[in-house]
């Protein structure tokens, strides 16, 4: 599969779901996916969206029924999507980026983080200075006062600090947030089906898309921006819960394998909309709520990515996961070699909470790192050696999220990374002291 590039990229494994049905007996019993589904589409050979009713599998919309995405898209209030771009696929255009290339900045947003998060958001804005401009993003002035609050006894200056004002009803950007691609001349939102009741959040690519003058290429299909790790030369990573969220069912036929069938459409169908040239689709942690691929896995080069490992005296079902997506990986070549995998320790789940150390935000030369203060000290510092060896030239910092262990989320989860090619709208864009003289002013009115 040659790229623009002259990269390519290869997977001795055949299918890209083939090895997901050799993975049995005890271990696949117990990987039960419970995950939120994004609709049944009933589809015959030859025919892409019948106009056979499927009712929706969604928790919160299980009585609703759609006939199409676009049909599903109308009982959301959503607008309707775009068809497939077309797209030369010889050519690499336009192309998502890896997040440990250069960033123009960092997406945050303080909805629902403060006050309870302050220390969280205290700690990012002093790691990121020298390093990466951090916008943040806020709903209004309560929260500009809050985040002012929690910001200006910092003993350092802040000025790569700005405020943007974008309603949102959460702080989980990377999920519902723009994917930001490149084109040859210019920049593509592009913008997954959402799959939720939060409408504020849903209108955010879209909306990030007028505001800086990108193309909006809407999808159809759904995904969480944590389930899609890119390399930056056609590679993708992902979890089986893209199976789950993306359901299709074909007519049985004779001497067909009907879920490889309805899988490589599913596939298919995102690569027509990303101008992804593979998507490898690994299993997710067991017992993990969003069952999302940064959960446990990120690249450190379009030819590096660390993958997770477990002590499998404690948890051995997720080391054999861990270890099963490892050996999977190895199998993908590009350029002709295979895809180097380096393991990092992770602490054992405690409950439903994980201390992800791959759910990290690379942010040019700075990697923040979350933790708890329940980890074990030993696997820390080995996971922190793991990243001093892999990212040589970077600074290796950790962020305390206790406070966040039951929201089922960390670092990665909270932010957008704005590649060195999307411009900001600098217009619109409040400054740290700007915000600090302001709050002062409404603090001397009361």
């Amino acid at each position: 599969m040659n790229m623009a590039t002259n990269n390519s990229i290869r997977v001795k494994t055949g299918s890209p779901v083939c090895c997901l049905a050799r993975f049995t007996g005890a271990l696949v019993l117990a990987l039960s996916l419970s995950c939120t589904v994004f609709g049944q589409l009933y589809i015959s050979s030859g025919q892409s969206y019948p106009p056979k009713p499927a009712k929706l599998a969604n928790d919160d919309a299980a009585s609703k029924e759609a006939v199409t995405p676009e049909e599903a898209q109308r009982l959301y209030n959503r607008p309707k999507t775009n068809p497939p771009p077309k797209f030369d696929p010889k050519s690499k255009w336009p192309r998502i980026a890896g997040e440990f290339e250069e960033q123009n900045a960092i997406l945050i947003s303080v909805s629902e983080l403060l006050p309870q998060h302050g220390g969280v958001l205290k700690r990012i804005a002093e790691l990121t200075e020298n390093h990466v401009p951090l916008v943040i993003l806020f709903n209004d002035s309560k929260q500009v006062l809050e985040a002012v609050k929690v910001l200006r006894d910092s003993k350092q200056s802040l000025s790569h600090i700005s405020f943007l004002h974008f309603k949102l009803d959460t702080v989980w950007l990377r999920d519902f947030g723009p994917v930001l691609a490149e084109k040859e001349n210019g920049v593509m939102s592009i913008d997954f089906f959402y799959n939720g009741q939060r409408p504020t959040d849903d209108h955010f690519p879209r909306d990030w898309a007028k505001l800086t003058a990108a193309e909006h290429n809407s999808v159809p299909w759904t995904i969480q921006g944590g389930n899609l790790l890119c390399n930056g030369i056609g590679l993708a990573l992902t979890t089986t819960r893209i199976f789950d969220d993306n359901k299709v069912i074909f007519k049985r036929r004779p001497g067909v394998n009907i879920e490889q069938e309805q899988q490589k459409f599913v596939l298919n169908e995102f690569k027509q909309y990303t101008n992804l040239k593979h998507i490898e689709v690994l299993l997710p942690l067991q017992n993990e709520k969003t069952k999302h691929v940064d959960m446990f896995a990120t690249f450190v080069n379009s030819k590096e990515v660390l993958v997770a490992k477990v002590d499998p005296r404690l948890d051995p079902v997720n080391a054999r996961i861990l270890d099963y997506n490892a050996k999977k990986l190895q199998r993908i070549q590009i350029d002709g070699k295979p895809l180097t995998v380096h393991r990092i320790p992770i602490p054992v789940r405690r409950g439903t909470s994980w201390s992800p150390y791959t759910n990290v935000i690379v942010a040019n030369r700075l990697i923040m790192m979350p933790v708890m203060q329940t980890d074990d000290r030993a696997t820390m510092r080995d996971a922190i050696e793991v990243y001093r060896n892999t990212f040589p030239n970077h600074r290796i910092a950790t962020v305390d999220i206790t406070t966040m262990a039951k929201l089922q989320g960390a670092l990665h989860c909270m932010s957008i990374h704005v590649p060195s090619y999307v411009p900001l709208p600098d217009d619109k864009l409040v400054s740290y002291q700007r915000a600090v003289d302001w709050a002062k002013k409404q603090e001397a009115k009361k």
